[in-house]
């Protein structure tokens, strides 16, 4: 049975009756607070290798809800997991029928005593895509004894408020922001009376008149809204009604997300607010382009923003009832506790931060104070916060970092002000930089609710903030001084994420905001601390062997700033190129029809990683039998492998003397080197060619 294999549960059916609590804790979809118990039976060991350590695991895909009841029937730890887990269900509406299928991954300690990762999860595939987690964890003050099998769990830190609205919420929310402005703090410092933006919503402090405003070079505090706009149609400023909202906007008009951010602003004593709904003209079209051309200022002054992000639209509202549930479960025999206080943040999975705007809106900002769906969380650009105390560095241990992206882009802005005083072995300066840009283009497109237009737009602000420690021209994505780094982007393998290619184009082909899908990218910061993420995972040299030569690269923005969609790009160079045909096979995988497409060549056969759904109907369609191009590109290294990478091209649907991007070729060689032909460029001609 799949998931008793995965537990090992012993065979002592007298430890355990079903008598004990679960409830449901922290920030997650689901954390299932369970009584486990210390039997006779560990695990086998797993172990895999990162990053030159060993980590312990069990991981297992694909499993049905069904096999998981078969399991619990005879095994009462996979019963604990089954109720535990059915509780989340009940809580989050979620049906056991629209389960398509289930992924467990638990994590163990490497050696005794070690505080690491040590997180167990079950992740569910539901029939509409989506994906639901529950997270196994302990509450501190549990005195429950762990199982051997699980060795040892997360444990929840404290408890959190009833309410995300209530007295002692708001307590917590103080203390972080009291703490964020002490002098731990001071090289993150922002504006205590900042200039206003052009418009701002007054929220009636004196006269509880709510009323657009324009002050006209003011300065003073503000707050800035961020939330998801949802489908449904709600109350924005206008050409039409501009002059009615300077005069006043009825609370009653403004759905529940905007009345209670205006009323909290109140609360808190400031007399500012600004929403992007109300404070930018939503009908004018050059008044957009003005206005979100200043977001990287608007989010920088705030004080701080305030995330709505628990809600999925402006219907949903800013407040949380934190919820508990109860589940029948086991009577403890007396055993030893062993407990780690490891919980994963999964901040990433709240409704809010899937929406692409609120990427750079989260970084570009000071401060944020997050309502999520069971507790307040506070970021900052030196930590990351929350109720229940237990997010750390951003949702990792001290021991086993992952990227926090906030604190990641902070600290290199900071080093930036302070580059002087930076010892030499923080090591070349603008190779730090494009990593960390790298890294914040593979965590922006990873899957978020944007329209294709606004790809470039909605991270302009973070590319303002760059400039400076950039010191380079900027080309719809990539930038000049690591342009052949930055052309070295790869779309996830899996067909379930791609979409046919967006029209119109907002981007050329060899940018990763032509797409709407997630990009890779093969040196992104994976593990980071900040105490010494530079010296152990940027003070390398460029792990790049770059084999095709950048002849020239231009773009036409079509914006006021510079920074937004561009009408035309056009990248010349120069490389070994190769002709091969695309081929396409259909393969069945846990009963999905996956399309596999290869390039043909007379020496090898490669699969390939397409850009895009290429058999949408349409001008991009790329059919089975077409001819295309291998550019040869570069040689990276990716953990113990090198990889040669490539460039497919096909004439351009403009211009049949240029050519555009359609995928990506990776030849993997484990232990390198890797062979710069492969099969593919034995015959290989030298040319120079133009991708737009």
């Amino acid at each position: 049975m799949i998931v008793q294999q995965v537990v090992a549960l012993t065979d002592d059916s007298n430890v355990l009756d079903k008598r004990s609590r679960v409830s449901q804790l922290g920030i997650v979809h689901g954390k299932v607070d369970l009584a486990i118990h210390r039997g006779a039976t560990t695990l086998p060991q797993y172990y895999c290798i990162f990053g030159g350590r060993e980590y312990r695991h069990h991981i297992r895909l694909g499993f049905t809800w069904s096999d998981l009841e078969i399991s619990a029937a005879s095994c009462e730890i996979c019963d604990i997991l089954m109720s535990g887990c059915q509780g989340c269900f009940q809580q989050h509406r979620i049906e056991e029928s629209q389960i398509l299928h289930c992924h467990l991954s638990f994590y163990y300690e490497s050696y005794e005593d070690e505080e690491m990762d040590v997180d167990k999860e079950i992740f569910f595939r539901m029939k509409d895509g989506s994906w639901f987690t529950a997270q196994v964890f302990a509450s501190p003050n549990d005195e429950y004894a762990v199982l051997d099998a699980w060795e040892s769990i997360p444990t929840g830190w404290n408890g959190t408020s009833p309410r995300t609205d209530s007295d002692e919420a708001f307590e917590v929310a103080r203390a972080c922001k009291a703490d964020c402005l002490s002098d731990s703090h001071k090289l993150y410092e922002s504006p205590q009376s900042p200039p206003l933006p052009t418009r701002v919503v007054d929220v009636g402090l004196q006269d509880d008149v709510v009323k657009l405003i324009e002050p006209e070079g003011a300065a003073g505090r503000y707050f800035c809204l961020s939330h998801c706009w949802g489908l449904e149609q709600i109350i924005t400023t206008t050409r039409a009604n501009l002059q009615v909202h300077k005069r006043e906007i009825p609370l009653n008009l403004l759905p529940q997300t905007f009345r209670d951010a205006v009323l909290l602003t109140r609360r808190l004593g400031i007399a500012y607010i600004w929403i992007d709904y109300l404070c930018i003209v939503q009908d004018d079209n050059n008044d957009w382009k003005v206005e979100s051309g200043k977001m990287e200022r608007i989010y920088r002054n705030a004080h701080p923003t305030i995330a709505a992000t628990r809600s999925s639209s402006g219907a949903g509202g800013l407040y949380a009832v934190t919820p508990k549930f109860e589940v029948s479960g086991v009577d403890i025999v007396p055993g030893d506790t062993h407990n780690r206080r490891m919980g994963r943040s999964t901040i990433a999975r709240h409704p809010l931060l899937t929406r692409a705007w609120v990427f750079q809106e989260r970084l570009l900002s000071t401060r944020v104070l997050h309502f999520g769906p069971y507790e307040l969380f506070f970021e900052c650009r030196t930590s990351i916060e929350c109720e229940c105390d237990g997010i750390g560095y951003g949702g990792s241990s001290e021991t086993m970092p992952t990227t926090a992206t906030k604190l990641l882009y902070a600290d290199v802005l900071a080093h930036h002000k302070f580059r002087q005083q930076l010892p030499a072995s923080f090591g070349d300066e603008q190779h730090r930089v494009s990593r960390l840009w790298r890294t914040l283009v593979s965590s922006y497109t990873a899957p978020k609710k944007i329209k294709p237009h606004d790809r470039l737009p909605a991270i302009g602000g973070l590319v303002k903030s760059l400039r400076l420690e950039k010191a380079s021209a900027y080309l719809a994505g990539p930038w000049q001084d690591s342009l052949s780094d930055d052309l070295l982007w790869a779309i996830h393998r899996t067909l379930t994420d791609k979409r046919p290619r967006p029209r119109p184009r907002s981007a050329p082909t060899w940018s990763w905001a032509s797409l709407d899908t997630s990009s890779l990218y093969f040196d992104e910061v994976l593990m980071w601390h900040p105490d010494i993420w530079i010296v152990e995972n940027l003070n390398v040299d460029p792990p790049s062997k770059h084999l095709a030569d950048v002849v020239s690269c231009t773009v036409g923005p079509d914006g006021v700033d510079g920074f937004g969609v561009v009408s035309r790009g056009r990248l010349k160079i120069s490389g070994a190129v190769s002709e091969g045909i695309l081929e396409r096979e259909v393969e069945i995988h846990r009963e999905e029809c996956i399309i596999i497409q290869y390039v043909s060549f007379p020496g090898a056969r490669v699969r390939l990683r397409s850009d895009y759904l290429l058999d949408n109907e349409g001008v991009d369609q790329v059919m089975p039998g077409t001819k295309v191009s291998s550019l040869r590109m570069s040689i990276v290294r990716e953990g113990s492998s090198e990889v040669l990478v490539s460039l497919v091209l096909r004439p351009s649907t403009i211009n049949s003397t240029m050519f555009e991007r359609i995928g990506t070729l990776l030849i993997y060689a484990t232990p390198p080197p890797v062979d710069v032909n492969s099969g593919i460029y034995d015959s290989a001609v030298v040319q120079t060619v133009i991708i737009e």
